[in-house]
């Protein structure tokens, strides 16, 4: 993912590294999470739709590392808000799968224990099926 620079975005001053050129110039790559990072703190001051687009776009980069990720956001104030964007993105993601897919419905009758079990977990109805007494 490639990010150009505004005049409003500042470094983090471990947020990049500085790769040398075949010309012998040297140019500083923003490290993955920081673009991230960049728009959520967009949103969360604006608002913008199209910013928490970006931003969901922007969690599934391949090369982003999770837990820096999160760290920084903590350290950015950030977190509470990387948290709902993350639970947005899964559920975008669980909704996608669900219609790839054909209806599934558990008809098997399953264990009182092992459905209370998966009823807090968000497991849906249809898939925990009948209970018998145990």
């Amino acid at each position: 993912m490639f990010e150009a620079p505004g005049s409003t975005l500042e470094f983090n001053p471990d947020g990049y590294m500085e790769v040398e050129l075949a010309s012998g110039r040297t140019l500083r790559v923003q490290a993955v999470e920081e673009v991230p990072l960049l728009r959520l703190d967009e949103f969360v001051a604006t608002g913008n739709a199209d910013v928490f687009q970006q931003c969901l776009s922007l969690l599934g980069a391949s090369a982003l590392d999770r837990e820096r990720l999160q760290r920084r956001a903590g350290e950015q104030s950030l977190a509470r808000a990387l948290d709902a964007v993350e639970r947005t993105a899964r559920k975008i993601e669980q909704e996608l799968v669900d219609r790839a897919l054909p209806a599934q419905e558990r008809r098997r009758p399953r264990g009182a224990q092992e459905a209370a079990l998966l009823r807090p977990r968000g497991t849906p109805e249809r898939l925990i099926g009948p209970s018998r007494l145990d």
